[in-house]
């Protein structure tokens, strides 16, 4: 409905696509209110559900893959939502923390070396994708 509002800016041309279903006294108490579009931004967690996409597998592991993608989604979806306990995380990009977090999970999972390989391959993937800063 809004969507149509705004686009076509006319009660008139709504009501009739509506087959009147939507009355011109509908329309016009909805106009005459204040009509802001408030998306909800994107949240740290919907950014490392997005980002554990762009997650490169380990050179040399076939076996345990699946399950360890799962374990670092696990981890990371954990710290993200400490991050909201904390002022600290308020004014940082969603993006940022959830890089932190699917870094921090790495390095929680895999010993050092392993860890250190994948943050790196993990990193250049994502690298081109957000700004992290």
């Amino acid at each position: 409905y809004f969507v149509c509002l705004s686009i076509f800016k006319s009660t008139s041309f709504l009501c009739h696509l509506s087959n009147l279903f939507i009355t011109l006294l509908h329309p016009s108490i909805i106009e005459n209110s204040e009509l802001s579009w408030r998306l909800h931004p994107p949240t740290a967690l919907s950014m490392v559900k997005h980002l554990m996409i762009e997650l490169p597998p380990l050179p040399g592991q076939v076996e345990g893959e699946r399950r360890l993608k799962h374990d670092i989604t696990e981890v990371s979806r954990f710290l993200t939502e400490l991050s909201v306990c904390d002022y600290f995380f308020v004014p940082r990009r969603p993006s940022a923390i959830a890089v932190a977090a699917i870094l921090c999970a790495i390095e929680i999972q895999l010993d050092t070396e392993s860890s250190s390989i994948l943050s790196r391959l993990f990193l250049n993937s994502v690298n081109g994708l957000l700004p992290l800063y």
